[in-house]
């Protein structure tokens, strides 16, 4: 009798999370399930922390699959079982979003102390992540992360952006996007606001959760103010007078919807000034999708949590009269994605993180 071949070991996932996506498409949902984990909060400290700590795991493996090519993601074909699992848990589009939803966690639960002890079981770690981030992908040191990878930035991974963009054509069969490489050998090298805005949020967040467990934080404190800095200098296109992500190859703007540039106001990185540039293109844009029919893709979790991110920015720079349209039109959608009965653990959720 043959022995049987052992297999890699196979991830597992949390109860939380069971019946909601398949594995795999955890990193693509990490800052959705991270709202959803937020609002859990509310209710059971130890399932949230339980869940951001898988949350964690998948930030935590940065590099796994770094040899592995843009068309072999794409098409999933001649990769081991164990490469497979690696797939699974690395980094594309997985944006930096744990620290912002740990500080979340601590602001939401009612008993500070035990959310204190995990402050300063994280923290470390946390900290180290984005310290490596910064000294890996920030060849410019003026506190911009590159994106190598097209899956990196929610922009090329998206409906807003082109099929067939001509940065990801230009990408050679079987080119290694994630290896180790110089700065400025890849064939892809581009900085994508909303990957900078849930990199502000959580090194805010960092700076909070240092302030409160003791800890110095005078260096992400000063990361933190470069990047949105340099946001503001070289992410905004005062001709589209919108954020866009920025192609260092070619030293040029892309020419992305104002949608994807209208979120990256939850994390305040906008000065007023520039937020009321976008307002009127924005208030354009919403106004004629709240007054038409419900669409289907609505009421996935993703365009949830979209709407979710949007209402928090607007909230933040004043802009009342839109916030109140735009959680009306989100009320509705998620009673109707309540009805449907389907991912249960991101609808309650947002449901609970809307009404913090």
């Amino acid at each position: 009798m043959k022995d049987k071949k052992k297999q890699a070991p196979q991830p597992t996932i949390s109860p939380m999370f069971e019946g909601e996506i398949h594995f795999h498409e955890i990193n693509a949902f990490s800052w959705a399930f991270g709202l959803a984990i937020m609002g859990h909060a509310h209710e059971s400290l130890e399932e949230s922390l339980h869940a951001f700590e898988q949350l964690l795991n998948f930030q935590r493996t940065r590099r796994p699959s770094s040899e592995m090519s843009l068309h072999q993601w794409e098409e999933n074909i001649q990769l081991s079982e164990e490469q497979k699992n690696l797939l699974s848990t690395a980094q594309l589009l997985h944006l930096p979003v744990a620290a912002g939803v740990l500080w979340g966690i601590f602001q939401r639960h009612e008993d500070k102390a035990m959310a204190k002890e995990a402050l300063r079981k994280f923290y470390p770690d946390l900290l180290n992540y984005h310290n490596e981030m910064y000294q890996e992908r920030d060849p410019n040191e003026d506190g911009l992360i590159t994106n190598y990878h097209p899956w990196e930035s929610l922009q090329f991974s998206s409906d807003h952006s082109p099929k067939g963009h001509r940065l990801v054509e230009a990408i050679p069969k079987g080119y290694q996007l994630l290896s180790q490489l110089a700065a400025g050998s890849h064939p892809f090298e581009v900085q994508d606001p909303l990957f900078h805005a849930f990199l502000s949020w959580s090194n805010e967040s960092l700076i909070q959760i240092g302030g409160v467990i003791g800890e110095d934080v005078k260096d992400i404190m000063e990361k933190y103010e470069l990047t949105i800095f340099s946001i503001n200098e070289r992410l905004w296109n005062a001709e589209k007078r919108h954020f866009c992500p920025f192609d260092l190859k070619n030293k040029a703007h892309l020419p992305f919807a104002v949608l994807p540039s209208a979120l990256c106001l939850f994390s305040e990185i906008a000065t007023q000034d520039r937020a009321e540039e976008l307002y009127p293109q924005l208030e354009k844009q919403l106004k004629k999708e709240m007054g038409a029919d419900i669409r289907e893709e609505e009421l996935h979790p993703l365009s949830l949590a979209q709407h979710i991110l949007l209402l928090q920015g607007l909230g933040t720079y004043g802009f009342d009269e839109l916030s109140v349209l735009l959680l009306q039109r989100l009320s509705f959608l998620l009673q109707k994605a309540k009805d449907r009965g389907e991912h249960s653990f991101l609808i309650k959720g947002f449901d609970l993180f809307l009404q913090s």
